[in-house]
């Protein structure tokens, strides 16, 4: 028969061994989390991007975006970001006398996406290039936003870009438009895909997990996938659900919202500019992005032979050109700083020789 005394040693010998065990998994654990926060740069770890995931999810905010009524939400206050929101140079709203005004409407594909930043912008060398062709003063004020369609571009357009009193409209957008049309339920408002702004909440261990360790951020940014702002925006649905193909009456509300812009622009004494973007002609991408690219380019086109408003087909210049301008691609859309630069190029020689802005011709 086994004594008291035999039990007591036995529980005090498995107590030892669960503690023993303890203490190699949390120096086990502890070692691979210096040693990786210790090789985090030289295994290609973004740093920055890990802390960002990780006030993303202890904070429950994005750690780039801040939520607006009536369109969505603009970039956080920071270096590079104008009051209103946007990389832009700040500029007051008010137009000083003397000044050409240009406004450049689009989505990421304005805005500095590059990872260089606002230098490396479309707007910022469009405006450069103005300056040192000679003409005057002119200020090119970016209002570019990562995903926003023509619902929010024109929105903003009224409760903002109207206030500053634009010379030259240029407006610079294909993509955003096309999964509005292929998400179920179409609706010309886009509700259907539209939702207010929510950020995904994470359970409260795992905040705690990702606040004490770098790995364990890492690991679990790697498996959420992406901090993209459209997932706070956007009604969620399962992509591999989505269509192939598009219905051309889908088309309607991007040719109703560009069309509105323009000749509001238009009536207030701005000129409207229309510029087709450029999309990567290789890419490995859903087949119906690159139809409604063509298909809003091509609105784009047509609207500018209606109403007689100034056309930069930059889409067509980089497929005639594709052998030089596909290097410049970063993905299916956005360019390198050297295709923003070749952009800018293409819409201040169109400036130019169209008289708009006499000293922008070469």
């Amino acid at each position: 028969m086994t004594s008291s005394n035999d039990r007591r040693a036995k529980r005090i010998g498995l107590g030892k061994r669960i503690v023993f065990v303890v203490v190699v998994l949390v120096g086990a654990a502890l070692l691979v989390e210096v040693g990786f926060r210790v090789a985090a740069g030289s295994l290609g770890v973004d740093v920055q991007e890990v802390e960002r995931f990780r006030s993303y999810c202890c904070s429950g905010r994005s750690p780039s975006f801040t939520p607006r009524a009536y369109y969505s939400y603009v970039y956080q206050a920071g270096h590079g970001v104008s009051a209103l929101g946007f990389h832009s140079t700040d500029y007051p709203t008010e137009k000083p006398p003397g000044v050409f005004r240009i406004s450049c409407l689009g989505g990421s594909t304005t805005d500095c996406v590059t990872g260089k930043g606002l230098e490396s912008s479309y707007p910022y060398q469009l405006e450069a290039m103005l300056r040192a062709r000679g003409g005057g003063e002119v200020q090119v004020m970016s209002w570019g936003m990562p995903a926003w369609t023509t619902s929010e571009i024109l929105v903003n357009y009224f409760l903002n870009v109207q206030d500053t009193a634009p010379d030259v409209v240029i407006f610079h957008e294909a993509v955003n438009d096309v999964a509005p049309r292929m998400w179920p339920g179409y609706r010309p408002d886009y509700c259907h895909y539209r939702t207010p702004w929510t950020v995904p909440r994470f359970a409260a261990p795992l905040r705690w997990l990702v606040r004490c360790s770098s790995l364990a951020a890492y690991v679990c940014m790697r498996l959420q996938g992406e901090n993209d702002v459209r997932a706070f925006v956007t009604v969620p649905v399962d992509e591999r659900t989505l269509p192939k193909t598009l219905e051309p009456g889908t088309a309607s509300a991007y040719r109703r919202n560009v069309r509105t812009i323009c000749e509001h622009a238009q009536r207030h004494g701005a000129r409207p500019v229309l510029a087709t973007l450029p999309y990567h002609l290789d890419h490995e991408y859903f087949e119906a992005h690159k139809i409604g690219i063509e298909e809003h380019n091509d609105i784009l086109r047509e609207l500018a032979a209606e109403n007689g408003w100034l056309l930069v087909d930059i889409a067509a210049e980089f497929k005639e050109h594709w052998a030089e301008r596909k290097p410049e691609f970063l993905d299916i859309v956005h360019v390198t700083e050297r295709g923003n630069r070749i952009k800018a190029e293409l819409i201040a020689g169109a400036l130019g020789e169209s008289g708009v802005f006499p000293g922008a011709a070469k």
